[in-house]
């Protein structure tokens, strides 16, 4: 069905090159960490000048920062102003050298230059709803996709639409405002939520019960327009080409994770964790005299009362990024317990060419060039960003076809 698809919507390359064997899985070493922490980052831009954007939720600032030299800079100014952003949650490419940056405060998309300096903005509220890109590329286009764009009502209650099993990835040119489909992506079915009403209160019914671990689709996008995408079931890569051309790479050894009862124990634990630690949270806003809001951790669920899969997906949202050479890495999902965090990465034929396991508590912000940047988190809940030299000294051009 995956190569019928991708016959209809344009040309068609399918690797038969098999990998000659699975690749035994490396460990990284951070080289190096900047001397400066964060407070909540949300990811990291190399530029060609060699010095680094990345963009912090709390703060509220974009700053540039050499690990060179360890310059460290705040971007621009916060506001609602033609040159200022208020709340950055994400920075790509753009086109010419520029950056996007996502101006969550001001619902817009601003582009940025290496100074700081905002040549324009692009709302993301339309008619048609809430667009909130994912991705971009150096030919001007953002990419998002079904599940980051939404509809809002003001006031009131509505109930949403029915659950879809499948989203278009939309390619949006910010210059000419054009958009085009140019993939079809696998998500999970949304729970069925019934009526969602908000009290006068801040109290909200009509919330479902998590679905943890559901298989779906992912994608990223490489500068020159590229697009890898991931696929859930069966687990494999296919890229797409600017010009819509694809590549269907062959399916790497994968065997299914079973979901255990100590696994489940540990997701209910993690839901209950402060915010700051990764788990479920809940903002309680009231209004008139005295109102407010407060943000508070929510109980464990009842894991009795939760639908689990069976095994754990291949790899979750968000898992899917590409490196500086042109590498898919994607973050695999496993059991509970087990130290590390693993990556498969696959080159631009879709084969899997190397197997990745980064050190405990690691959360991964980009690449730059020969680079992955992730960062840790210390006892006080500052975030360190940490480099990781990551050139395999065992690849090859045969073996990383371009």
């Amino acid at each position: 069905m995956r190569v019928l698809l991708a016959a209809a919507l344009g040309a068609v390359t399918i690797s038969t090159v098999a990998v000659a064997q699975t690749p035994r899985e490396e460990g990284l070493s951070a080289a190096d960490a900047f001397p400066e922490p964060f407070s909540s980052l949300g990811n990291l831009r190399a530029l060609s000048s060699g010095d680094l954007l990345v963009s912090d939720r709390v703060e509220k600032s974009v700053y540039k920062i050499n690990f060179e030299t360890g310059a460290y800079e705040m971007l621009g100014h916060n506001g609602q102003g033609p040159q200022e952003y208020d709340s950055p949650m994400g920075i790509f490419p753009i086109g010419d050298g520029a950056s996007a940056v996502l101006d969550m405060g001001n619902t817009r998309i601003a582009v940025m230059d290496e100074n700081g300096g905002i040549s324009n903005t692009y709302p993301m509220m339309s008619d048609a709803g809430f667009k909130m890109p994912r991705a971009g590329d150096e030919l001007g286009n953002a990419y998002y996709s079904g599940g980051s764009t939404f509809t809002m009502s003001r006031g009131g209650s509505s109930t949403p639409p029915p659950p879809a099993t499948e989203t278009a990835l939309t390619r949006w040119n910010l210059e000419s405002g054009a958009e085009d489909t140019v993939a079809t992506l696998a998500i999970p079915p949304r729970p069925q939520m019934g009526r969602i009403s908000i009290g006068s209160g801040g109290s909200v019914s009509g919330m479902p019960a998590p679905t943890p671990y559901r298989p779906l689709d992912e994608f990223a996008v490489a500068p020159d327009g590229r697009i890898g995408i991931v696929r859930a079931n069966p687990y494999g890569v296919e890229w797409i080409a600017a010009d819509g051309g694809k590549v269907v790479g062959p399916l790497p050894d994968y065997t299914p994770i079973p979901f255990r009862r100590s696994d489940k124990e540990a997701w209910a634990e993690a839901q209950a964790q402060p915010s700051g630690g990764g788990g479920a949270a809940m903002t309680i806003r009231t209004t008139g005299s005295g109102g407010g809001s407060r943000t508070v951790a929510l109980p464990p669920p009842d894991i009795d009362e939760v639908e689990f899969p069976e095994v754990f997906p291949a790899f979750s949202r968000g898992a899917a990024r590409i490196s500086s050479e042109g590498d898919l890495w994607v973050q695999r999902d496993e059991s509970y317990g087990i130290d590390g965090t693993p990556f498969d990465v696959f080159n631009s034929s879709g084969e899997l060419v190397r197997r990745v396991r980064l050190p405990e508590g690691r959360t991964v912000l980009g690449f730059g060039p020969g680079a992955l940047y992730a960062y840790s988190m210390d006892e006080d809940d500052l975030q360190w960003i940490e480099k990781y030299e990551i050139a395999d000294p065992s690849a090859s051009s045969s073996s990383r076809r371009r």
